[in-house]
């Protein structure tokens, strides 16, 4: 056997045993507590990417089926097995921490002991705030889609919107409304929350209300060209139901791993409904295509000369602001832009045609180095057990239901792919902003 054949062989069995090790630290973990957590969530999509996914993307590489980007892969052989063993670090790092610190509140989702301490309690105050929210959205998308003829018009540029092939700032007054046509996501969360509370009136409006909004942001991400978004975000729908009805417990963990799978065999075509022909390729090369952006991100970023210590995660709360603000005045260069300029050896400009998002030990490696991975896990574990705790114990449980599967799926599980903090920013602006939204309703109640 030749070295290099030796070297791919080690790296497969090494993202076989990420795989492993990670899925049964959280079957144990889940087990031993009755229940799961958003890092038992983390851990095991982390366990995916870099361990039964890296290994599939290396083999395929190796047997020509990723012909366009594997060229980005081969020549590395010899860094194969850095990424796992990295990816072996972070898991028993994140579970080293969760034994240590998390110590979960034993309610499961159960509403907070006072209830007129929970946040968004009110349940009619949280109504309004639904249809607040998507009428809010409908409002945001009319306008920044005038520039473009309407609906029908923005999706005859999405394509060259996303990418880049104008400058969208210039040429759309309103585009900094762009991210506010998601508040129609949040509005779902809070449709859904009251209609699965047993004690809720009015259900025809609130099924109309859930309806509408489900249309409306399905046709937002779907416009955004967000294929996986949109697909977390029908799951997160189904979740919340189900987290509401069973809790956050071990056998659920395993349904919402089935209908990940799920989503997965749903890609090729719903890939051709937002980009005719794109997923002509086989299945496998197609899946391989999909999943080599963390690999060959990673790859790349081992040979960084420079590094940030932090300071693209401490940047992060300014991708809140319009896109004018932190790019044109400020200045600030996302990681996306300087991941794709290192892989593709050119700058970023007007029409450059995509970018390669950085996945989450791509950023660690661009903050640290090869410690990089490590001490943002468990930053990210710390965050992750916050958040936990806040969604399990301050929020009635129909609210809580629906919130955590958001947190479950699209900031526990898609950081693992996607982890640039503009990106993490973009893809929850509405969580956030709803979310300030209810807390804000229980300052209120509280005053009052």
């Amino acid at each position: 056997m030749s070295s290099s054949s030796l070297e791919i062989s080690v790296a497969i069995g090494l993202g076989l045993l990420v795989s492993l090790l990670a899925w049964s630290l959280v079957a144990l973990r889940v087990t031993s507590r009755g229940r799961f957590d958003l890092i038992d969530v983390f851990v095991a999509g982390f366990g995916f990417v870099y361990g039964a996914g890296y290994a599939f993307v290396i083999y395929a590489t190796d047997s020509g089926l990723n012909e366009v980007n594997g060229l980005r892969i081969a020549g590395h052989e010899s860094s194969y097995w850095v990424i796992p063993a990295l990816a072996l670090v972070c898991i028993v790092g994140c579970f080293a921490f969760a034994a240590a610190f998390v110590h979960r509140p034993d309610r499961g989702g159960e509403p907070d002991s006072h209830p007129d301490r929970s946040a968004g309690s009110d349940g009619v105050a949280v109504r309004l705030l639904a249809w607040g929210l998507l009428g809010s959205s409908l409002i945001a998308s009319m306008l920044y889609t005038r520039a473009y003829g309407g609906i029908a018009g923005f999706f005859e540029v999405a394509d060259a919107l996303r990418s880049g092939l104008f400058d969208e700032a210039a040429e759309n007054f309103w585009s900094f409304l762009r991210p506010f046509g998601g508040l129609s996501v949040f509005a779902t969360y809070l449709f859904g929350a009251a209609i699965a509370d047993d004690k809720a009136h009015g259900r025809g409006w609130l099924l109309l209300g859930l309806a509408v909004s489900i249309v409306a942001s399905s046709v937002t991400l779907l416009g955004w060209g967000g294929r996986v978004d949109l697909l977390v975000y029908w799951l997160t729908v189904v979740a919340g139901f189900l987290i509401h009805r069973a809790g956050v417990t071990a056998r659920l963990l395993s349904w919402l791993a089935a209908l990940a799978v799920a989503a997965l065999l749903v890609m090729p075509p719903l890939t051709d409904l937002m980009n005719p022909g794109k997923s002509a390729a086989p299945f496998d090369a197609f899946f391989a295509k999909e999943l080599s952006f963390p690999v060959e991100s990673t790859l790349n970023s081992l040979d960084l000369d420079e590094h940030q210590y932090g300071a693209d995660v401490l940047k992060g709360p300014v991708f809140l602001l319009p896109e004018r603000i932190w790019g044109e005045m400020l200045q600030i260069r996302s990681i996306s832009n300087r991941n794709s300029e290192y892989l593709l050896g050119d700058k970023i400009h007007q029409g450059f045609g995509f970018t390669i998002p950085p996945d989450f030990v791509t950023v660690g490696l661009h903050q640290f180095g090869l410690a990089g991975p490590l001490i943002l896990a468990i930053l990210w574990c710390l965050a992750l057990a916050k958040l936990d705790a806040y969604l399990v114990t301050r929020l009635p449980r129909p609210l809580s239901a629906f919130l955590y599967a958001h947190a479950a799926l699209s900031i526990a599980g898609l950081t693992t792919l996607y982890a640039d903090p503009r990106l993490v920013i973009a893809r929850n602006f509405h969580f956030i902003l709803g979310l300030a939204a209810l807390l804000i309703l229980a300052r209120v109640r509280r005053a009052a």
